[in-house]
């Protein structure tokens, strides 16, 4: 595991004050126009998942500080 830095350690205890609250998400809409490759689109996704350590990031509570842990991929 890794640690984390203040600034997450700081957004982490805020999430645990707000009982897991979104506020931090950033959702968004992507429209594709066209036909689109359900199978190209998957596995571009799934690539870039591969590649992006940040995408499979999660942060586990060990005594009250949470550290970071990397998934792998297929996880």
């Amino acid at each position: 595991m890794i640690q984390s830095s203040l600034a997450q350690q700081r957004l982490w205890f805020l999430n645990q004050l707000e009982n897991a609250s979104a506020t931090y998400n950033l959702p968004f809409v992507l429209r594709l126009r066209g036909v689109v490759d359900r199978d190209a689109l998957g596995s571009a996704l799934r690539d870039t998942v591969m590649r992006q350590e940040s995408l499979r990031t999660v942060f586990v509570d060990e005594g009250g500080i949470p550290w970071q842990r990397v998934l792998e991929p297929e996880e």
